[in-house]
């Protein structure tokens, strides 16, 4: 069973966590710097980016990635940023980093919030999280990362695809706490070979 957090709890953990790193520009640049620690980066990679702070970490990672000469695209889910993640953002697109807004209002509509309301009304417990994940975030992009040409596509979730002799599957992150593996259960087998979470063996302090 999985500890359950509170908003509140939560709010001050970020709270503290920030404090300790004084802003959170040093926060997005140590996590994205322990990211691009943990993982073998190569080939063409296209970075998901959330909102808010939350796409900081990405535009950091991105910057970290050009600086060792790996080609990468940001993919973002809404042009919408915090201050301090628009600060890597600007540096990103100085440095001369492609960045593409991906529209996924009206698919969303049409497989996740439709999906919600039918299985509600017919008594059932709809998990949009698990149907989002399967067919917008990672059914959309990786759609437009083979139209952009990126070999991987890498997102922030706690989970891990391994492969032996070509054959792929997912497994549950180092975190246990963290672990999204399950809200990640409905991929499509054919999308692992594409995806990269660089998360896998990362604990979140």
């Amino acid at each position: 069973m999985k500890e359950v957090v509170s908003v509140l709890n939560m709010s001050n953990s970020d709270k503290n966590t920030i404090a300790t790193y004084n802003n959170s520009k040093d926060l997005m640049w140590n996590a994205a710097f322990g990211v691009y620690s943990s993982a073998n980066w190569f080939g063409n990679i296209a970075i998901v980016c959330g909102t808010g702070n939350n796409a900081g970490d990405g535009y950091a990672l991105s910057i970290i990635l050009k600086e060792h000469k790996i080609n990468c695209t940001l993919l973002l889910i809404e042009e919408r940023f915090s201050e301090d993640g628009k600060y890597y953002f600007d540096k990103a697109k100085q440095l001369g980093i492609k960045h593409h807004i991906i529209e996924c209002e009206q698919a969303f509509e049409n497989n996740v919030v439709k999906y919600f309301a039918s299985e509600y009304i017919n008594g059932k417990t709809p998990n949009p999280c698990v149907k989002c994940n399967r067919e917008i975030k990672f059914n959309e992009l990786l759609k437009f990362r083979e139209k952009i040409g990126a070999d991987f596509l890498a997102t922030g979730h706690y989970a891990k695809i391994s492969n032996h002799n070509g054959i792929y599957w997912l497994e549950k992150s180092k975190d246990d706490k963290k672990d999204q593996s399950y809200f990640l259960s409905q991929l499509r087998y054919e999308y692992l070979q594409y995806i990269k979470f660089p998360l896998e063996n990362l604990k979140k302090t």
